[in-house]
């Protein structure tokens, strides 16, 4: 879905207003606490450095075709790789490599909020504070190095995943009897759609979304997203169950984040010519071709330069001395 939402150039308000809250209760889902030192170094190696390593890669790729036309803005373009020093992803076009400095900077926040205490009401009153905070930072349209802006206001969501693993909510929730899963899944889509749409009459926005640092009205925001959450967390965890192709994909998403804006750059440059690029069939149609292609990117990732993709380790994690 991220994929299409990219091939759709961000056009779908409905898709924009969950996709990167999901990500992150997702990724609070499967979040394990660890010392603050093993966790640095674990998430330097499977988020700072690919995140560099796929940085450079988005520069040269936008940069090549400027040389090769002569364009104006390549000096521009030159000074953009400064970026990646303070974690911005302005880096020709490649926006979504975003999501790796901002889920770097979520599970070192995070930790520290659990180490501070062990009280979920505080943490969760924490990680509410910090999403206020991070709207606020947004509004004022201010941007904090190492995406600290986004971080703060997708806590929430990352600390509710952790807590639905916590507390095994989300098989609790997909054993239901299918009588009642059904209305649940329409029950939720429905509401996701009307407050979304709520939210951006009131707001006056045209989409949701906390990447951007458009967010609308916050509760609508965080309403709206949930909703879409639970329906999600109920499909995803079914056919999670029953399918290898979906397990293969959440299992490297982060290639598949690192690679697919470029893919489908490259496909439009060759497909602009010969259809309307704009059309759902195309989007819809490339994106499915960008999934299957991105499972050779992973190939050859995992095989070939898996130190830099986050797949091996780089930087050794230290051991805990005895005690």
């Amino acid at each position: 879905m991220v994929v299409w939402a990219s091939a759709m150039h961000g056009t779908s308000a409905l898709m924009n207003a969950f996709l990167v809250p999901l990500f992150f209760f997702v990724s609070g889902f499967i979040f394990r606490q660890k010392n603050m030192k093993q966790l640095f170094t674990d998430k330097m190696n499977r988020l700072l450095i690919p995140f560099a390593f796929f940085f450079i890669l988005s520069w040269f790729f936008y940069l090549v075709p400027m040389m090769m036309h002569n364009d104006a803005g390549i000096s521009n373009h030159l000074g953009l790789i400064s970026n990646m020093l303070t974690g911005n992803e302005a880096n020709g076009g490649n926006s979504a490599i975003a999501l790796f400095m901002a889920s770097f900077t979520v599970c070192m926040l995070y930790s520290m909020i659990v180490s501070c205490t062990k009280n979920i009401w505080m943490q969760t009153l924490m990680c509410l504070t910090l999403g206020i905070c991070g709207t606020m930072i947004m509004k004022l349209n201010m941007t904090i190095p190492f995406k600290m802006d986004v971080a703060c206001t997708v806590m929430i969501f990352f600390h509710l995943g952790r807590l639905a693993r916590r507390f095994d909510m989300i098989p609790m929730i997909s054993d239901r009897k299918r009588m009642i899963t059904v209305p649940s899944l329409l029950i939720a889509a429905c509401a996701t759609w009307f407050i979304t749409k709520m939210n951006m009459q009131m707001s006056g926005i045209q989409h949701a979304d906390i990447m951007q640092n458009i967010t609308g009205n916050y509760a609508l925001f965080m309403i709206a997203a949930l909703c879409a959450i639970c329906g999600f967390m109920i499909i995803s965890y079914k056919a999670g169950h029953q399918s290898t192709t979906i397990r293969y994909f959440g299992q490297h998403a982060w290639i598949i984040l690192g690679t697919h804006m470029l893919l489908l750059g490259v496909a439009e440059g060759i497909a602009k010519n010969y259809t309307d690029i704009s059309s759902f069939y195309y989007q819809f149609l490339v994106s499915v071709i960008v999934m299957g292609i991105s499972m050779g990117t992973i190939y050859v990732c995992k095989n070939f330069i898996p130190a830099v993709t986050g797949y091996r380790n780089m930087l050794m994690t230290p051991r805990l001395s005895a005690e």
